[in-house]
C-alpha cells in the first residue's frame, strides 16, 4: 500500500471519528422542551402499541403501565422525560387506548399533558 493510500485511509479514519463523536455531543445537549415532548409523544406511542397488544392476548385492557412491565410488554426502564411513567385510558369496549405523559409539571389534567398526537381527545 502506498503512502498517499495510507495517508487518505488515516485522513477518512479521522474525519469520521470526528464526525461520531460530534453527532454524540450534540445529541447530549437537546434536551429542550420540544425534543422532551417529542420524546414523551414517541414513548406515549409506543405505551398505546404495547397496550393493545396486551389487550389482544389478555382480552382486557390494561390498567397501567405496571401491568405492562410486569408482563414484559415493555422495559421497566420506560419512563417519560421527566421520570414519570405514563398513564393509559381504556375507554369501554373495544375504543382506542390512549397513553400519554403527565408532561413537565407531573400533574394529570393539566394543558401541558403530552399525547402521542395534538388532539387528546381522537377516538
Amino acid at each position: 500500500m502506498g503512502r498517499k493510500t495510507w495517508a487518505l485511509f488515516v485522513l477518512l479514519g479521522i474525519l469520521a471519528t470526528c464526525a461520531f463523536l460530534l453527532a454524540r455531543g450534540l445529541g447530549r445537549f437537546d434536551d429542550s422542551l420540544t425534543s422532551k415532548i417529542n420524546k414523551a409523544r414517541l414513548g406515549a406511542s409506543i405505551v398505546e402499541s404495547a397496550a393493545g397488544w396486551y389487550r389482544l392476548d389478555e382480552k382486557v385492557c390494561p390498567q397501567d403501565v405496571a401491568i405492562l412491565i410486569s408482563k414484559k410488554y415493555l422495559l421497566p426502564t420506560h419512563l417519560d422525560p421527566w421520570r414519570n411513567h405514563y398513564l393509559i385510558l381504556c375507554p369501554d369496549g373495544d375504543g382506542q387506548i390512549i397513553a400519554f405523559s403527565r408532561g413537565p409539571d407531573g400533574v394529570v389534567g393539566t394543558e401541558d399533558d403530552v399525547y402521542p398526537t395534538q388532539d387528546p381527545h381522537r377516538r
